[in-house]
């Protein structure tokens, strides 16, 4: 029971006598004050309850108790209680005009009542409603940290906005909201929220703020370290959240920011692992990948593929991007700061996976057995995508330039005169592998050498002819080059 002057007049103990239903009759009292002042009004506070004896009235005319008791209404306070038989028997005719023109709750406390019982029964109400606001913010933080121990941030949010009667938003490290639990929202309010976000989190640095929306008062708090910030954690409430509501809405952002932690540690291992697989992948072992993607409850997807390469450069947007991916289903990795993403030609198709805006490049139609050939090509694409034409594919353009290169006098030269460093046998090996398209195991085997007898002959070559064949600049070089001089040598005119 909140101590309201309605409540308060229903203790028949006491013995109170209602004498004006006042507007403010209902609304929680703050305290009780005693005060026989012409004008207490300096000595109170919004919300108080004032009891006096009415010794102050022995000189009042009825404007002064009109004054009097708008002073009061003034003040915020919720109402009068008059104490009779002390200077006067009854409560002022006077009085009760005034509080009944202004509004303003007004009841007689007898004799026999002592001002002391109203306030020790204020007083244990209030005790009353902090136990049971403590109570109800531990359980709620129990309830709250069960569902985020549980892996299940949305559980812990969804149950915030159930406790709080509410809505909760979360936005990205944008401003924009990406997830609402708990109850609709006007679109208007989301627009305020998203704006004031926006500025909170382009400030950098941890705080919060309150601020009137179409469906009531949105709490915002920032979540992460300063300098760091990941997003914002709004609460939509039909009145200003209280201490113990605030406390919740702190440990849950604590709780997310724990959550997040983790989450980034786990994410930091499956990039890990899922750079592996992809270099595996590459060189033609698809065990790492497979059991990747197993753990995952998954398969490797069945051809043609589509191999897509996107540059990421922030860290955490990067993971963020790796793990939709495996969600997905699909295998990845990273080579460097770039993406790597092999999907099913149809699942790609329908998926919309490349997002609106954003620069890819993409190679299609593949095999397995061509995975590195669809890594390079979609590198190659991604470097031709522009913020006009970001979505850039392999085979969309001419590649008739790689034959004008190959063919020209100066770049034949070149290619003889470094070339003659390294013995035929070396040439006509790195020829194969180039027609494997850089695949150890299926250029090995076309050879009948073991993979690592190949690497090693590559390395010896690129130390002849110094080029790192180990890069994808180094292995288009060395293809430049076997090509020129084989047009020589088949005696086709040159191209001037």
């Amino acid at each position: 029971m909140k101590p309201s002057i309605s409540a308060l007049i229903a203790q028949s103990p006491l013995g109170l006598r209602s004498l004006v239903d006042g507007s403010a009759a209902g609304l929680e009292i703050e305290w009780v004050a005693s005060s026989d002042l012409p004008d207490p009004t300096p000595f109170l506070d919004p919300g108080q309850l004032l009891v006096t004896t009415g010794r102050q009235f022995a000189e009042f005319d009825v404007a002064d108790y009109v004054n009097y008791v708008d002073r009061l209404v003034a003040a915020k306070i919720v109402g009068i209680g008059f104490g009779t038989e002390v200077f006067r028997e009854g409560t002022p005719t006077e009085l009760v005009e005034a509080c009944q023109m202004a509004g303003l709750a007004l009841f007689e406390v007898p004799y026999r009542t002592p001002f002391l019982a109203l306030i020790r029964w204020v007083s244990a109400q209030i005790a009353r409603e902090h136990r049971r606001r403590d109570e109800w913010g531990l359980d709620a933080i129990r309830a709250i940290s069960s569902s985020v121990l549980t892996g299940r941030v949305e559980a812990a949010l969804d149950e915030l906005a159930r406790r709080v009667d509410g809505s909760v938003l979360l936005t990205e490290r944008t401003g924009h909201t990406v997830e609402a639990f708990g109850r609709d929202l006007f679109a208007e309010s989301v627009v305020v929220v998203d704006a004031e976000a926006t500025r909170l989190l382009a400030a950098g640095k941890r705080g919060g703020r309150d601020l009137q929306t179409p469906d009531g008062v949105a709490s915002l708090q920032t979540v992460g370290r300063g300098g760091s910030l990941t997003g914002i954690l709004a609460i939509v409430t039909a009145e200003r959240p209280d201490a113990i509501a605030r406390l919740v809405a702190n440990t849950v952002v604590a709780l997310l920011e724990v959550a997040g932690e983790q989450v980034d540690k786990q994410l930091a291992v499956a990039s890990r692992l899922a750079d592996q697989s992809l270099a595996d992948a590459m060189d033609g072992r698809f065990d790492t990948m497979r059991a990747v993607m197993g753990i995952l409850g998954r398969d490797l997807p069945e051809g043609p593929l589509v191999v897509s390469a996107q540059s990421l450069p922030e860290l955490r947007a990067h993971r963020r991007a790796k793990q939709r991916a495996l969600e997905a289903g699909w295998p990845t990795g990273s080579i460097e700061d770039v993406l790597i993403v092999i999907a099913n030609e149809a699942a790609w198709a329908s998926s919309g996976a490349a997002r609106e805006g954003e620069r890819v490049g993409v190679a299609r139609g593949l095999g397995w057995s061509r995975l590195a050939a669809g890594v390079e090509r979609a590198q190659i694409s991604l470097r031709r995508s522009t913020d006009t034409s970001p979505t850039a594919t392999w085979g969309e353009y001419s590649v008739g330039a790689l034959a004008e290169i190959t063919s020209s006098d100066t770049v034949v030269a070149i290619a003889q005169t470094m070339l003659s460093n390294a013995s035929p046998e070396l040439v006509e090996l790195a020829r194969v592998w180039l027609a494997h398209d850089g695949q150890w195991d299926s250029a090995a085997r076309s050879l009948g050498v073991h993979r690592h007898s190949l690497k090693d002959r590559m390395r010896q070559l690129g130390r002849l002819i110094d080029l790192d064949l180990e890069t994808l600049n180094g292995k288009a070089e060395l293809l430049v080059l076997i090509r020129s001089v084989d047009r020589a040598q088949a005696n086709l005119p040159p191209r001037q």
